[in-house]
């Protein structure tokens, strides 16, 4: 009985130990930028180089191999999924002098797999092409992080994140982290409700970093397939004060093992 009551309380004890080093890493990255001196624009074109594009096959074959592994991994108490899911609405907007808003659509895959009682994998696959533009817009993440077990639970995820925007004309591929707090809820059994919010900070020629945010319902069909809808927006800032908003609608098949 001591130990159930103490969960949650370790939980917030592992996130306060979590942020201070969070409030760390930002600082020491901003004070690099400024012995730096960097003055580069917001999502200039650059070419890719022979060793980004094998950097980034490294990181997709990481990221595929997470979610293939992901019903192999020891089940914990709280079950995981994957999500195969369409985004029927993503858009980009960009806040500057010369604005630029666009959407489209896209696919992606996403897995949280439990490892341990407490601690969960996850990883994250998508891509968006939009319509006006031809830009594609693709995302890899994959991280760990603690989340409670019972009907109310809550936890803190880290990740590694980065973002590959690719046209015509070049492309950009920031990459960095995200530090966020999450909130799930089963109002009845199957039915589940969850919010997030966090830190990402992602680089490349410039600096990008603001605050994400997520809902979404899942609902299960049986124990083994279920259905779901959630939302993100990631809000970005750059070291010229220009706003970059990425926005997900994400409608799909939500496997889940370990029940």
């Amino acid at each position: 009985m001591v130990l159930e009551e103490a969960r949650p309380w370790a939980a917030f004890f592992l996130g306060g130990m979590l942020w201070p080093l969070l409030r760390g890493i930002v600082s020491v990255g901003n004070h690099c930028a400024r012995l730096g001196g960097r003055t580069v624009g917001a999502l200039q074109a650059v070419p890719i180089t022979t060793w980004e594009e094998q950097r980034m096959k490294a990181i997709k074959l990481v990221g595929a191999g997470l979610l293939a592994m992901a019903p192999m991994v020891g089940f914990a108490a709280a079950p995981g999924y994957v999500d195969l899911y369409y985004i029927p609405n993503s858009s980009v907007e960009v806040d500057a002098a010369i604005a630029f808003d666009d959407d489209g659509d896209g696919f992606g895959a996403k897995v949280m797999a439990p490892v341990s009682e407490w601690g969960v994998l996850t990883g994250e696959y998508q891509t968006v092409k939009l319509d006006d533009t031809d830009v594609d817009v693709e995302q890899i993440r994959f991280g760990l992080g603690v989340l409670t077990g019972g009907a109310a639970r809550m936890g803190v995820l880290a990740e590694y994140i980065r973002l590959d925007l690719e046209s015509s004309a070049g492309s950009e591929s920031p990459d960095g982290f995200g530090l966020h707090g999450r909130l799930e809820f089963d109002p009845s059994p199957g039915f589940t409700l969850h919010g997030q919010i966090g830190y990402v900070r992602v680089e490349d020629q410039d600096e990008y970093e603001g605050l994400e945010m997520g809902v979404g319902i899942a609902a299960n069909i049986n124990e083994a397939l279920g259905m779901f809808i959630d939302y993100r927006l990631t809000r970005l800032e750059d070291t010229a004060d220009v706003e970059y908003d990425f926005a997900d609608v994400r409608v799909g098949v939500r496997v889940n093992f370990g029940v």
